[in-house]
């Protein structure tokens, strides 16, 4: 073989390595990145799905204005508000990280669980409030 041909089978080899690597990571880091998505979502899932049994949990032991609920409601809002976030941060991930959706998707998918998650948490604000004075009317009486 000529020397200038050995030279460009080099660079030819040199180059590949180079590409199969950089292929290796993006399609490993995508990997990595779709799973850290779906572990946040099923976690904030789980998340709510706890502080939820445990209101009830409270409730079916009659503590119902009291700061144990509203602390478990806040946490409910807490975790609903960062399934919201993560879901609405989806959409900003690139399109070949998340080449597993398809079809046509909603400008403010996650907007509803962010919303819905704040308005818990007022309302858990609301039931502390609500349990102080019901604590502090007890002593009264």
């Amino acid at each position: 073989m000529r020397p200038e041909n050995e030279a460009r089978l080099r660079k030819i080899r040199w180059v590949s390595r180079v590409l199969r690597l950089i292929c290796a990571v993006v399609s490993g880091g995508t990997r990595v990145v779709v799973v850290g998505v779906l572990i946040a979502l099923m976690g904030l899932l789980l998340k709510s799905l706890y502080h939820l049994y445990r209101l009830l949990d409270n409730y079916s032991r009659g503590e119902i204005f009291t700061t144990g609920s509203a602390e478990q409601i806040r946490q409910w809002g807490i975790a609903w508000t960062l399934l919201g976030v993560v879901k609405f941060g989806i959409r900003f991930l690139p399109r070949v990280v998340l080449s597993h959706m398809h079809g046509p998707s909603e400008g403010l998918d996650g907007l509803d669980e962010v919303v819905s998650g704040l308005i818990i948490v007022a309302i858990s604000w609301f039931m502390e409030m609500a349990a102080e004075m019901r604590e502090e009317q007890d002593l009264i009486v």
